[in-house]
């Protein structure tokens, strides 16, 4: 609905005629003018009849143009010659009115369904009695206003009667009142009297006219009792108010048929004494008009003040505005104000239940020059077309009510079932053009390539296609599409020549992508059309059709099991137009303008031909879909509020993509535009008919329907309007011939959008997601492919962040579409995986996430820093907020600078030592043999062997520790490894180690085991009855123990364990091959140990249980090679998750390790995966099956992609795993060549696991650096401790990180292992000559006792060796 007052007559002559219709609307309401139907003002006085026939007109014309007429009888223009008479202050304006009224009625009625009396009374009682801002400026608080009102209403009411007694029951039209609500909120709304002030200002300027009108007959009550007071304070006699008597009342109330609702704005109302005003209140407004304080919200909660207070009555929006000084366009922020505003209406009626019938929006004309259409006409026109707001673009030249996110980058996922892809194709990068009995395509000897380039060789991909599957890998892609040469299936095009060397080639390449987990997506026809067959007419040539029918036949019988996605063609008005008009295209031809259009009919046949022969022959055991791709530039209309430009868009659109897709996706022919142009320039051309093809009605049934989904191909934008077929750039003119002269479009190219390294592209990523829009709002919910995007350069750069920018742009604008447009796509394939062939742009334009050396007979492939970039939105499946791909990334808090600050209350400061580092006494007192001592035959006294535990806890408290971790020996409490026997001296010792800790006020942390398995168990943690043992003793354990230990781990780093000790056979006890065995039984065990604790001792002992891994960091070796950073994945799954997934995700493993193991297997021509699967009993055991994680932390390494073993070679997890490990030199050095400094892993390591895993208490258990044995200034471990436990306080503060304590590794130097004594970790130096093992604290002893006693970073000494 649109509304427009009588003042603008000739304004209005010219708008009944174009505009109001041109937006579509149901309603226009305006106001007639009462001097113009009865200059004097009165019957008595004469009628116009001139005046009254030009609303005749205007309401002819209206209905003629299916438009109804909403007729307001006054909108203040009050006829000079009745004001001269007293107005609206003399009595007897009520009949004035009424024959004014009935006059109108009489006239019009028959053709008017809505007519308002008044329209905002209350702007003509205040604004010309009050404060004189409009006509007529009378000066008069005590009498006049209330007067007027009183005249006003009994008017509307003589009218209403009227009109109800005489015309209704013929007309069967409805009469309301416009009433001006404004939504005044108390300035402070804890403040009683701005609240009352608030009351008060909606019964004195809304209720003055809605209460007597829509509730009783009278003034409001409130009203009336303030003027009552008011004139007492004021010593004014009289009746002020001007009451109704009761029969007046009687008349009034309920005249109505609806509420005529006009809000322009919200104020802040704050109560302020004054000696003659009633309300006592003020509003604060601030725009152009004072009055009108932009607040949309306020229209919501005037709409629900209206069903309450007045029985939910029929409302009409009559008017709504937000005015401007300077009206001319463009005027963004009234498309802003209307945008929100009308949709707190739309809330108020689908939420809130308000009855609202229509809205009217005032104005939305430009008054400077009548035709020249404001923005916001536009958008209104296109809201009324919606009836509402429709997600993303819902109208024809990239137009939306209510578009998300325009210009903002939009953080979030895809969906689950996304497929990420990338492209390539047969002649650009197979090359091997002569070999294994191919026949020459139309491409191989086409003369004009830049550079005289030649696809003969290309990427060598025909070679080299295992390392192609290998780059795939590493992208992580889901999908890869690529084509399939028809010359090398049929050399000469017919099946007849059909070549089993190419038919075996594809299945190699499909058989690799398969066994890597990656899905082909095969197009049938890229462009290579066998020579052969070009030279009896190509696609010209109708035989065409019969021969593609035949080569995708072939291809469905030999690799349809293997591909369930096909497209018939790609970009087909590029092969046809490019190659047989313009001749930039092999076949080179540069025939009439309608050879493309000969090509395409055939082209269209052909793919009709071939969908019913897979739907009918190969759908039903192959369940594969088919479907074409088309390619389309965005063509966004030159302005936007122009019509005719927003005509060419479509125009545009039809012509190119629609030329295709309308046959396929719509009817089965051609866009009407298209045959409309077509018969156009044949007719300018001298010919009687159209020499487009024309299918008939058999053909088009047979092509309407025949996809499965729309394969998009899209790059770039233009600017489009009607004009000459032509490309122009918008600064320079620069202008050349489009394809054809029959679109009569000009296109042009904005020189300040970024270019490429060809000429056509220009970088418009807004263009993406309008393209998605229209194609779901011209074809329906048809899933989408995207099927090619991408930039290219001419540089070849590595560091191609221009590409990065481009990919995260155009991606990012195609989850808009998802997320904000509600758009079905289904997948995004960017172009290309390497440089290649770029047809006529030879090698000189390059498109490839990875670099390839074409003059390198070896075709060297080199990621780019694209490649890395693709890999990290795939792999997080779209765009967090902190991700290596948010444009908005910054660098760490404090990344690099000490961070000062204090550790929570009640931090856990601790040390850590083990059985096997500090007790040993082998054989002595009932213990049982472990498997270390089997394998090393060493180490038979501990370092503290000699020590009472008192000694032991007197360096702990020396140190000021507040927690000790340390391991249980099993083979100490039971020595054959079984609940058969316990060692009661076990026992007693640990027991008394406890007590002794209680005493001392430090906290135990007790690991059940610590790499030390009995050795009574001969197989360890491969055989399956480990589990069942495990669980007993650690009851035994909890049994004995738990009353004074309340937190358990149950094994400390099982990581290390399965890998070193079972798989690497390097650590006790020698075992190899057997890592996911054992890793799988001591995941059960670690789980059926938590199930007895929570089951049989949690509500006693109230403790916690918790899993304790190795967590070591790692980074890319090369950041912009994929590979790399798909081995850091794999290096973590296997690492740590392996372990800690199962335990706080699933009850499984990781997905990366699942999916690797899997395909290695397969690879290894095994029928199912070597990594064990846990049953649905054990994974509920297994998940959540920890109380806390405890992680050991020492380095960070580098990380690369290392080639798979032969598959014939014994399989292995370091072979699933596929990583290889170095050092960066750049970090600080240690006694131990695999060990390096770096800090900041730690920080990293903390935050991966509250990612991942939410933020579940975490224990730093071990922490610490080596040196050589007899070090005491060990001032690289103070620097050591110092930055990473500055580390874990960033974690904490910074990052949000739950860290309940921090372990140093350890208290003293020990036996450790395969390096027995070599490597010193202790805060104290044993001299193991010495009899008595004398500790002798290190300079990092005391450092580290003032670190617990300051509990954080809290001094500038801290900084003096960060």
């Amino acid at each position: 609905m649109i509304h427009h007052s009588s003042e603008k007559e000739d304004d209005k002559k010219q708008l009944s005629t174009n505009d109001d219709f041109a937006l579509k609307v149901s309603y226009y309401r305006f106001s007639v003018s009462w001097s113009r139907i009865l200059p004097n003002g009165t019957l008595s006085g004469g009628i116009n009849q001139k005046g009254i026939d030009y609303y005749h007109i205007l309401i002819a014309e209206l209905l003629k143009n299916d438009i109804k007429p909403m007729v307001t009888l006054c909108h203040w223009d009050l006829p000079q010659a009745l004001e001269d008479k007293g107005g609206f202050l003399n009595e007897n304006f009520v009949y004035w009115f009424r024959d004014y009224a009935d006059l109108c009625f009489k006239e019009f009625g028959n053709s008017v369904p809505l007519w308002i009396t008044l329209h905002r009374p209350s702007m003509t009682a205040i604004n010309s009695y009050e404060v004189r801002k409009v006509s007529p400026p009378t000066w008069n608080l005590t009498e006049s206003q209330h007067v007027l009102a009183r005249n006003l209403v009994l008017a509307h009411a003589e009218a209403f009667h009227l009109y109800n007694n005489t015309y209704r029951s013929r007309q069967e039209g409805k009469v309301g009142i416009t009433i001006n609500f404004n939504w005044n909120e108390p300035k402070d709304p804890l403040d009683i009297s701005d609240v009352d002030a608030s009351e008060r200002s909606i019964e004195f300027y809304d209720g003055i006219f809605s209460h007597p009108i829509y509730v009783d007959g009278d003034w409001p009550p409130g009203m009336k009792e303030r003027v009552t007071r008011k004139n007492k304070k004021s010593d004014l006699t009289g009746d002020r108010l001007a009451s109704f008597s009761e029969s007046e009342k009687e008349r009034i109330k309920g005249t109505h048929d609806f509420l005529g609702l006009t809000v322009c704005s919200e104020g802040l109302m704050r109560h302020l004494p004054h000696h003659l005003k009633d309300g006592d209140h003020r509003t604060s407004h601030s725009t152009s008009r004072s009055r009108v304080k932009v607040a949309p919200s306020g229209i919501r909660r005037v709409l629900n003040g209206v069903k309450h207070n007045f029985n939910n009555v029929d409302v009409y929006f009559t008017g709504s505005c937000l005015s401007e000084q300077n009206s001319t366009p463009p005027d963004d922020h009234l498309v802003r104000f209307y945008r929100t505003f009308i949709n707190e209406v739309l809330k108020a009626v689908n939420i809130d239940n308000c009855s609202v019938q229509g809205f009217t929006a005032w104005p939305l004309k430009n008054y400077s020059d009548p035709r020249f259409p404001k923005a916001s006409s536009m958008w209104y026109a296109g809201l009324v077309q919606d009836n509402g707001y429709k997600p993303g673009y819902s109208r024809p030249g990239g137009r939306g009510s209510a578009v998300q996110g325009e210009g903002e980058f939009h953080y979030g996922t895809f969906p689950k079932d996304f497929l990420w892809s990338i492209a390539s194709s047969s002649f650009q990068t197979e090359g091997a053009v002569m070999e294994d009995g191919r026949g020459e395509s139309i491409w191989d000897n086409f003369r004009f390539v830049i550079h005289n380039d030649s696809g003969s060789v290309a990427c060598d991909s025909y070679h080299k296609y295992p390392e192609d599957v290998r780059l795939l890998k590493n992208l992580g892609v889901d999908l890869y599409r690529f084509s399939i040469a028809w010359p090398r299936i049929f050399p000469d095009g017919t099946k007849a020549s059909i070549n089993p060397a190419g038919i075996q080639y594809y299945h190699r390449v499909l058989d690799a992508l398969l066994a890597t987990g990656i899905e082909p997506m095969v197009t049938l026809y890229h462009w290579d059309l066998p020579k052969a067959l070009q030279d009896k007419g190509g696609w010209t040539n109708a035989s065409i059709i019969g021969h593609f029918r035949d080569y995708a036949d072939v291809c469905f019988k030999e690799y349809g099991n293997k591909v369930k996605l096909w497209v018939t063609f790609n970009e087909p008005w590029v092969f046809l137009v490019k190659g047989l008009e313009m001749g930039l295209n092999a076949p080179g031809y540069t025939n009439a303008w309608l050879e493309p259009f000969n090509g395409g009919h055939h082209v269209l046949l052909a793919h009709a031909e071939v969908y019913h022969m897979y739907n009918d022959t190969y759908r039903q055991t192959q369940h594969g879909k088919i479907s074409i791709t088309c390619n389309v530039d965005w063509a966004e209309p030159l302005d936007p509020t122009n019509s005719s430009d927003i005509e060419a868009s479509e125009w545009a659109l039809q012509m190119y993509i629609g030329w295709f897709a309308n046959p396929v996706y719509v009817n089965g022919d051609y866009p009407e535009v298209l045959k409309t142009r077509i018969v156009s320039t044949c007719k300018a051309e001298g010919h009687s008919v159209s020499l487009l093809p024309a299918f008939t009605e058999a053909q088009k049934k047979r092509i309407k329907g025949t996809y499965d989904f729309f394969g998009l191909n899209h790059y770039t934008t233009q600017y489009v309007t009607k004009g000459n077929s032509t490309y122009r750039c918008l600064t320079t003119g620069e202008c050349r011939p489009d394809f054809t002269p029959d679109i009569v479009i000009e296109r042009f190219l904005d020189p300040n959008w970024p270019r490429s390294g060809s000429p056509w592209l220009l970088v418009v990523p807004w263009g993406m997601r309008k393209m998605l829009n229209w194609v779901r709002n011209t074809y329906g919910n048809i899933p989408i492919y995207l099927n090619e995007n991408g930039l290219s350069d001419n540089n070849g750069t590595l560091d191609d962040q221009h590409r990065i920018n481009f990919f995260r742009a155009y991606i990012n604008e195609v989850l808009k579409a998802i997320d904000f447009d509600k758009v079905n796509v289904k997948s995004y394939t960017a172009w290309s995986l390497m440089d290649n062939f770029e047809w006529e742009g030879g090698y000189y334009e390059r498109f490839g996430v990875h670099h390839v050396d074409f003059n390198s007979t070896n075709r060297t492939r080199t990621p780019r820093s694209s490649a890395a970039f693709l890999r990290h939105v795939f792999q997080d499946n779209g765009f967090k907020p902190g991700a290596l791909t948010d444009p908005s990334r910054q660098s760490l808090p404090f990344e690099n600078e000490l961070f000062l600050g204090e550790f929570p209350e009640g931090f856990a400061w601790g040390a850590s030592s083990s059985f096997s580092h500090i007790e040993c006494r082998l054989g002595k007192e009932g213990n049982g043999l472990d498997s270390w001592v089997n394998l090393t035959k060493t180490a038979a006294n501990g370092i503290f062997s000699w020590k009472t535990n008192a000694d032991v806890v007197a360096t702990l408290k020396y140190l000021g520790l507040k927690s000790y971790y340390f391991s249980l020996s099993w083979s100490r409490i039971l020595p054959k490894g079984t609940s058969d026997e316990v060692n009661q001296d076990g026992v007693n010792y640990y027991n008394e180690l406890l007590v002794a800790l209680t005493d001392a006020q430090i906290e135990p942390i007790v690991s059940l085991h610590h790499w030390d398995t009995p050795g009574a168990i001969p197989d360890g943690w491969q055989d399956d009855k480990i589990v069942e043992a495990f669980g007993n003793y650690s009851r035994i354990c909890f049994q004995n123990f738990g009353d004074k230990v309340r937190k358990w781990i149950t094994h400390n780093e099982p990581n290390v364990r399965a890998l070193h000790e079972y798989e690497l056979g390097n650590y006790a006890p020698g075992v190899k091959g057997q890592g996911y065995r054992t890793a799988h039984n001591m995941i059960k065990a670690h789980a059926a140990a938590y199930r007895i604790y929570q089951k049989d001792f949690k509500k006693i002992q109230n403790g916690k249980v918790g899993l304790a891994v190795y967590y070591s960091w790692a980074l890319p070796k090369t950041e912009r090679d994929p590979g790399d950073w798909a081995a850091l994945d794999r290096k973590l799954a296997f690492d740590c998750d392996w372990f800690v997934d199962p335990v706080l995700l699933d009850g499984d493993y990781p997905d990366v390790m699942k999916r690797e193991v899997f395909l290695r297997s397969r690879q290894q021509n095994l029928t199912q995966s070597r990594l064990p699967v846990f049953n649905d009993m054990e994974r509920n055991m297994i998940r959540g099956s920890t109380d806390f994680l405890g992680i050991s932390y020492y380095t960070t390494i580098l990380v690369e992609e290392r080639r798979h073993n032969d598959v014939r070679d014994m399989p292995s997890i370091v072979d699933d795993r596929a990583v290889m490990e170095s050092v960066n030199a750049s970090m600080g050095r240690t006694n131990s060549p695999w060990f390096h400094v770096y800090p900041k892993g730690l920080r990293m390591v903390l935050r991966r696991l509250k990612e991942r895993y939410g933020n579940i208490p975490v224990y730093v258990t071990g922490n610490g650096v080596s040196d050589k044995p007899g070090t005491s200034e060990d001032m690289d471990r103070v620097d050591y401790i110092k930055s990473h436990t500055n580390e874990v306080l960033k974690a904490i503060l910074l990052d949000g990180v739950d860290v309940r304590g921090y372990t140093v590794y350890s208290v003293a130097d020990s036996f450790e292992r395969n390096e027995s004594y070599s490597n010193a970790f202790g805060l104290y130096y044993v001299n193991l000559t010495d009899p008595n093992r004398q500790l002798r604290p290190k300079r990092s002893s005391i450092y580290y006792s003032s670190l617990i006693r300051d509990n954080g970073f809290l001094h500038l000494k801290h900084k003096s060796t960060a």
